[in-house]
């Protein structure tokens, strides 16, 4: 025979909520770029919009840690194919190595 189930409060499944919440706590946008980089060395506009970046605009992300961190990126034009094959430019940027301190500080600091 089966137990009737326990009653559940609105309080039991917020408090459940925020614990998982609190697990679950956002990296920034910016601290995720940063953190790919420096493990990877330099990150195309590909590699930021898949897991685990998920940065859809990362020329503007890369603009935003130089205007407010004050940081230096290197960044060199690729070609990769785009579509129908048609050869599309990227540019791959990476932390310039008189910051790598700071973006070390910055991306798993603070």
């Amino acid at each position: 025979m089966r137990e009737a189930a326990t009653p559940t409060t609105k309080a039991a499944t917020t408090s459940r909520q925020g614990e998982h919440n609190r697990k679950l706590v956002a990296v920034a946008k910016y601290k995720r770029v940063l953190r790919f980089m420096l493990e990877h060395g330099s990150i195309t506009r590909l590699q930021a919009e898949a897991r685990p970046v998920y940065d859809h605009c990362l020329n503007s992300t890369i603009s935003e840690m130089s205007r407010t961190h004050g940081l230096v990126f290197d960044s060199v034009v690729e070609k990769h194919p785009g579509y129908g094959g048609v050869m599309t430019p990227y540019k791959r940027y990476s932390v310039a190595e008189s910051c790598l301190d700071a973006a070390k500080a910055i991306a798993w600091g603070e």
